[in-house]
Order: C-alpha cells, then structure tokens, then sequence
C-alpha cells in the first residue's frame, strides 16, 4: 500500500498500511500479536490500526490520538484502555476474539486492557478478504491514519488463538 521495508520493519505513512490475505482462513476465533511504534501522521479524532472488513465498514481497532489509548469501534465505540501508548514509543499488542464466546479483548504490552462482547462479527474478517493495518476506509474519507513502523505481525487461529 505504498509502505517500504528498511532493517527489518515496515514504515509507513499515512494510508500506507498492509493488507494481508485470509482467504480460508476462520477467523472467528485468533489472536493478532503485533509490535509497531506510531510516528505521527494524524488528521482525525482516531487511527484506524486494524480492519476486517476490506476497507467497507467503519469500524476496527483505533488508536485515538488525544488520549492516546486504544479502542474497538463496532460501532458505537468501545471502551479505552487503561494504558496509554505516546507516540514514538514502541508497543505490542495482542488483540483476542474468542469464538465460543465472541468476546474481544485487547492486552498491551501483557497488560489486559478491556474485554467486550462482539455478537455481529465486526471483528471477524471475511474468509475471502483481507484484514488491513495502520489505513482507512473511504467511509472517513481515508482521514483515520496514521505514520510509524511495523516491527512483526502474527495471527493465531483457533485453538492457538
């Protein structure tokens, strides 16, 4: 999407995330572990870090500047984490959706921060589509980015999830 790979991680600017392919894979139930540092490149309320819908939902895990917390947007907007997370600081995330209980749940840097109740899937990814990091949908006008590095991203499904 327009990032570029330097020393082992991914930099990118604003809207210049990833897209990785889950064609059939269930992602009911996983864990995304991911070790990122945000830069900048703001120009919204929030920044969109994750999303599972192919760029045609609003809705994900956002990064909300102002706070500098963490949150799920389904919509409506779920609850902060209790960390903060400033800008340049490198962080690891671990975001859960357990599919026996469609419950979400994010830990940063180990620390679980909140757990809510997903019963319509917006944390599921689409088996023929993709989940997409650190870019936004058009619903925003592409507005809810952000700039940083990527370190390392890895999904478990299933059980070791």
């Amino acid at each position: 999407m327009g990032g570029r790979v330097k020393n082992g991680e991914y930099a990118f600017g604003p809207q210049q995330g990833l897209r990785i392919p889950v064609a059939g894979l269930d992602l009911s139930d996983y864990t995304i572990e991911m070790d990122f540092v945000l830069t900048g490149g703001f120009d919204f309320l929030g920044a969109k870090l994750l999303d599972f819908s192919n760029l045609t939902f609003d809705a994900g895990l956002y990064y909300v500047p102002a706070s500098e917390k963490m949150a799920f947007v389904m919509p409506p907007p779920g609850p902060l984490s209790a960390a903060t997370v400033p800008v340049g600081t490198p962080v690891r995330i671990a975001l859960r959706r357990d599919g026996s209980t469609k419950i979400v749940s994010l830990a940063i840097n180990g620390v679980p921060q909140w757990a809510l109740q997903d019963p319509l899937g917006r944390a599921v990814a689409p088996t023929d589509g993709f989940i997409t990091l650190f870019a936004d949908d058009p619903i925003t006008k592409y507005r809810e980015t952000s700039a940083g590095r990527l370190m390392s991203v890895r999904i478990l499904t299933g059980n070791g999830g």
